[in-house]
């Protein structure tokens, strides 16, 4: 592409420009930087070329990956990051944790639900993702300090509990262990969209009130959805929650509804789908086989589940057979990472510059 960029006409640089992702875009500036091409095509009437090119983790909320003094999140979530780096036992965490509370200008209640979202995902970024265990911050889950002092309920317990025991092992029967885990993952290699999508979910429904959205009781307690079956989403007048409801053709276009969703807008569409369907993969995540079970209570919604029983696996097409909750978490898994994946290939998306992994 630097070849061309050089050597091409402006038409084609100007095309080329135009295909580029960020990343490759500061990788061209990076090897263009004694050429025209920074003024002639660029516009860039004060090039300074800098020494080295440092890309932000956008894996994330943007308030994760740098510290911003003009940003109240970054500058808060920094001190939750420091306050978990820098202790030297786990009562240490309760105390900075504590004094964060004391001094906030921010209403008391909606800051405690901010200091949950931060903690979880210090716990991911600076621990799971790189496998390894929070040892201080598991321990604290024992007892009841920071439970009581974060207003954490025994479900929302278990998932700081699962963030802070190191990413699971691969498995090739359960795609979900298998997108979470960083076994073998260099800290530099891109990490799957699905495992970002299910670890920014969580994030933020521990920073929202109890029963305030239509993903917690996906996550929670999915058993809610028999008596009240509203799917965002669903392609249906009732908008009720059937997979059948969902369902997209092999050339990416979504089933038509009346009245329209979101206006038809596909991109919308495929996000809303994507967001229906991945909160259900933690239930299953945090609970194991009584969480597929409660799963497959709700009616008309796993129809199909039984397709995704039987693995035909290695040079030898080896037979495997799920498990009833390893085909539970197939089938969500599936269904939430086709919309989410289609979403790189949608025109509007393009344009936007879009990606699933952001």
């Amino acid at each position: 592409v630097v070849k061309e960029m050089i050597g091409g006409s402006a038409i084609r640089q100007l095309w080329l420009l135009s295909s580029l992702t960020e990343r490759e875009c500061l990788f061209l500036l990076q090897e263009t930087k004694q050429h025209p091409i920074a003024t002639d095509i660029l516009n860039l009437e004060a090039w300074k070329p800098l020494s080295e090119v440092t890309l932000l983790d956008a894996s994330t909320f943007s308030f994760t990956a740098v510290l911003d003094p003009k940003d109240y999140f970054s500058v808060e979530y920094n001190s939750v990051k420091k306050a978990v780096l820098e202790s030297k036992r786990p009562h240490d965490i309760l105390v900075s944790l504590q004094q964060l509370i004391n001094s906030t200008k921010s209403d008391p209640a909606r800051f405690i639900l901010r200091l949950r979202m931060y903690l979880f995902l210090v716990c991911y970024k600076e621990y799971f993702d790189s496998n390894k265990t929070c040892e201080f911050v598991r321990t604290l889950l024992g007892g009841q300090e920071l439970n009581k002092l974060l207003h954490l309920s025994p479900h929302e317990i278990e998932a700081f509990r699962f963030i802070c025991s190191g990413s699971p092992e691969k498995s090739m029967t359960n795609p979900i262990m298998s997108v979470l885990s960083r076994h073998g993952m260099k800290p530099d290699e891109e990490r799957p969209a699905m495992s970002l999508l299910l670890i920014n979910i969580m994030a933020a429904c521990l920073a929202c009130p109890p029963n305030s959205n239509h993903m917690q009781p996906r996550i929670w307690d999915p058993k809610v959805l028999v008596h009240h079956r509203s799917g965002p989403g669903a392609a249906e007048s009732n908008r009720d929650f059937r997979d059948c409801y969902y369902q997209i053709t092999k050339e990416g276009q979504l089933q038509n509804a009346a009245p329209p969703v979101m206006n038809n807008n596909k991109l919308m569409r495929l996000c809303i789908n994507s967001f229906a369907w991945a909160p259900l993969l933690w239930h299953v995540i945090l609970n194991g086989d009584a969480g597929a079970a409660s799963i497959r209570g709700l009616p008309h919604f796993l129809n199909y589940v039984h397709e995704d029983g039987l693995l035909r696996w290695g040079k030898n097409q080896k037979n495997v057979q799920r498990s009833q909750m390893e085909m539970v978490a197939s089938y969500l898994f599936d269904r939430a990472a086709t919309f989410l994946r289609e979403i790189s290939f949608d025109s509007e998306a393009q344009r936007l510059r879009i990606h699933s992994s952001l």
